[in-house]
């Protein structure tokens, strides 16, 4: 998630399954990077893969 580009693509498709599907928050695993972006009603949490793994 460190090229720009990616990560706006993934926040966008992400953001737009979870419209679809009626969803409020998300996830997006990555190797190492951990944040919260809110947008409007909806979060979306980047977390570590070894953080998602363990629950």
């Amino acid at each position: 998630m460190k090229d720009p580009k990616t990560r706006s693509h993934e926040i966008t498709s992400l953001l737009c399954a979870m419209r679809e599907l009626g969803l409020g928050t998300g996830k997006i695993i990555t190797l190492d990077e951990k944040k919260i972006l809110k947008e409007g009603d909806k979060t979306v949490e980047i977390i570590p893969a070894w953080k998602y793994l363990l629950g």
